[in-house]
């Protein structure tokens, strides 16, 4: 065992599913700190604006990782990623991510017919939701 006769499938869902945990756990206690705060301090706008802020630029973060996952993925095969983005999207319901998808992609270097695609597919994602 100690010599490696034994191997990890899915090494990188496990390292996915690790870093998510720690940057949520991270996130969960920054926001408790600035929730306890409130109580102390009387300026809670600023705190709820501090809170909003963190979340924002994890869900941006946690975006630009997957978009980067999937690119690495599937770049040499563009109608696997679309097929992809298309289930993917099916799972999300929340208008503002898949608003931060959309624009997240639209930066990226792909082909203009995959790009609008996918344009195409978040856009009525969005309009079935919103």
């Amino acid at each position: 065992l100690r010599a490696g006769s034994i191997t990890i499938k899915g090494k990188e869902l496990f390292a996915e599913a690790l870093l998510s945990l720690l940057d949520e756990k991270t996130i969960k206690e920054q926001t408790k700190l600035l929730e306890g705060l409130k109580s102390e301090l009387r300026d809670w706008e600023t705190i709820d604006s501090k809170i909003d802020d963190i979340n924002s630029k994890a869900s941006d973060f946690k975006v630009n990782h997957k978009v980067n996952q999937l690119l690495e993925k599937y770049a040499d095969d563009e109608e696997m990623l679309i097929q992809v983005v298309e289930e993917q999207s099916k799972r999300v319901s929340d208008v503002e991510l898949l608003q931060s998808y959309k624009d997240t992609f639209s930066s990226v270097k792909l082909t203009p017919d995959t790009l609008e695609r996918i344009s195409e597919i978040y856009s009525q994602r969005i309009s079935e939701n919103g």
